[in-house]
């Protein structure tokens, strides 16, 4: 996949530059983990989705391009694991921690290890992914660690995220007044982006990680829900966290939620 970035992907890209903040994900993984098939893991994916086997460059054009030129292989970090709240800590750091964006693939992968429970933390730009396509990813990953004989397909590439857009969400605009380069954006990602913030305030924004667990009862309680609403539980999970950013924010303006799908 070499091609330059599109609208969305340059703001992404732009708004990183001043605030580098990455897609993280964490799971658990319970009993003894193989290393070495996790690296293998890893070479697979790499191959299976484009997107993980590029990094960014500038072209002739001063354009910002993805390119598959010279591009190692996904990063991994072995540490040993100490305790329950480690990878708590560790996805703090990972969600501040620059990628090298021009020098290695946009994605890095840490793992927190010990004989009998390991966490493994999945690191991406938001060029290339975002919460839903992390979730296959990790999929992916533990499918090919605990059924290395099932079938395994190299993935066609995705289109850019603008032009999975349905027409009703396209021709909204954003400039990002906080970039030293603006930039038109016509998706309605972009367009989540508004703010009217100054620059200070995002300087001294820290970002904190909370967490918490859902018992049995009311996970099989969300999931019965969402099957009856015809909705994934990471869709109402995430449709929550924005009613409550709204709601603390003490937005005034009626909001809507609209599920956006489309096929690999």
């Amino acid at each position: 996949m070499d091609r330059t970035l599109a609208p969305t992907e340059k703001f992404m890209w732009l708004w990183y530059q001043q605030h580098p903040e990455n897609v993280t994900f964490s799971v658990t993984i319970t009993g003894k983990l193989n290393v070495n098939g996790l690296k293998d893991a890893l070479a697979w994916v790499q191959q299976r989705h484009s997107r993980l086997r590029v990094k960014i460059i500038i072209n002739a054009e001063n354009q910002p391009q993805f390119s598959e030129k010279d591009v190692p292989s996904i990063p991994l970090k072995v540490i040993e694991r100490q305790g329950e709240k480690d990878w708590c800590q560790e996805m703090t750091s990972e969600l501040l921690m620059p990628l090298s964006w021009n020098q290695a693939p946009l994605i890095r992968v840490l793992l927190l290890l010990s004989p009998d429970i390991s966490n493994l933390l999945i690191t991406f730009h938001h060029c290339i992914g975002d919460g839903i396509s992390g979730t296959y990813l990790i999929r992916d990953i533990l499918q090919f660690v605990g059924e290395e004989d099932s079938y395994k397909d190299i993935l066609p590439d995705l289109p850019p995220v603008d032009q999975l857009l349905p027409e009703t969400a396209k021709n909204l605009s954003l400039v990002d007044e906080h970039s030293q380069e603006s930039t038109k954006c016509d998706s309605v990602f972009a367009a989540n982006f508004r703010t009217k913030n100054k620059k200070d305030d995002f300087d001294n924004f820290k970002i904190s990680l909370f967490n918490w667990t859902i018992s049995a009862k009311h996970t099989n309680q969300l999931i019965s829900r969402c099957r009856k609403e015809k909705t994934s539980v990471h869709g109402a999970l995430y449709a929550a966290f924005l009613l409550a950013i709204f709601a603390e924010i003490n937005a005034q303006e009626t909001t809507t939620f609209t599920r956006i799908s489309h096929k690999a």
